[in-house]
C-alpha cells in the first residue's frame, strides 16, 4: 500500500511517501514548498502521484496558517485522484517517537497566546496509547497535570523551546527530549497509521478537518474540537 503523508501543522513541513521523507524547517514557507518536497519524496520513494492508495494529513493542533496550507494542498490532489483520506492528530505522531521509552510520554506544542497543547500517551513494549483527552492549557495547568502522573515521563515538543527550563524546574523526574524529536514527522504518520490500519476509517476530504483547540481567530473556517 502507497501512503503519501503531510504534517505541517509546525515549523516543519514534513512530506513522506512510503519510507521516504522530506522536510524543510521554516514556518513562513510551507506554501511554496509542499509541492516540490511532495514530488522529492515520490520520487525519493520511486513512485507516482497515480500510484498513491491513500493520503495521511496530521490534522493538528498547531500553526492555524500551516494548517491550511497542508489541508488545501491534500484537497487539491485529493479530489483529483478519488483515492481516500486519513487524519492522525499531529501530537500523536510526535508521540510516536518515544515509542521505546516505557512509561508515560507527554507532547507540549505551542499554542501562543502563552499556552501549550498537551497531549499524555503511555508506552509499554513500543506500543503508544492516548490516555487522556488532548488539552489547550497554560504551561502551569501542564505542569500540575503531569505532577499526577507516576511512572516515568518523557517530554517532547516545539513547547519546550520556550518552556523547557520551565517544565524542569517543576518536574524535576521529568527527561527531557532532545530537539529532534519534538516535531511531528511524516513518517510517524505512516507509522501510526499502520499500527491503526484496522480501526480507521477514510474521511470524505469535504468532511476532513483540522483539530483545533481554541479558536483561529483568522476567518471563517469550520474546524473540529476534539475527538
Amino acid at each position: 500500500m502507497n501512503i503519501l503523508a503531510f504534517d505541517t501543522s509546525t515549523e516543519l513541513l514534513s512530506v513522506a511517501a512510503n519510507t521516504h521523507e522530506v522536510s524543510h524547517f521554516g514556518a513562513l514557507e510551507h506554501a511554496e514548498r509542499i509541492i516540490s518536497l511532495t514530488e522529492q519524496a515520490l520520487a525519493g520513494a520511486r513512485i507516482a502521484l497515480s500510484d498513491v492508495d491513500a493520503f495521511v494529513i496530521g490534522e493538528g493542533p498547531g500553526s492555524f496558517t500551516g494548517l491550511r496550507v497542508g489541508f488545501a494542498t491534500l484537497q487539491g490532489i485529493a479530489v483529483a485522484m478519488g483515492k481516500p483520506c486519513y487524519g492522525i492528530p499531529s501530537l500523536d505522531a510526535t508521540a510516536q517517537a518515544g515509542k521505546g521509552h516505557e512509561g508515560f510520554i507527554a507532547v507540549v506544542m505551542d499554542a501562543r497566546r502563552e499556552k501549550v497543547y498537551l497531549g499524555i500517551y503511555e508506552s509499554a513494549s513500543g506500543v503508544v496509547l492516548r490516555c487522556e483527552d488532548y488539552l489547550c492549557v497554560t504551561p502551569d495547568d501542564a505542569a500540575t497535570a503531569l505532577k499526577a502522573l507516576d511512572k516515568p515521563l518523557w517530554l517532547t515538543g516545539n513547547g519546550l523551546a520556550k518552556y523547557g527550563k520551565f517544565f524542569e524546574q517543576h518536574l524535576p523526574k521529568v527527561l527531557l527530549a532532545s530537539e529532534s524529536f519534538w516535531y511531528p514527522h511524516s513518517l510517524k504518520l505512516i507509522e501510526v497509521f499502520h499500527n491503526r490500519r484496522n480501526a480507521l476509517k477514510p474521511i470524505p476530504i469535504n468532511q476532513l478537518l483540522p483539530l483545533y483547540l481554541q479558536d483561529p481567530h483568522i476567518g471563517p473556517l469550520k474546524t473540529k474540537v476534539q475527538r
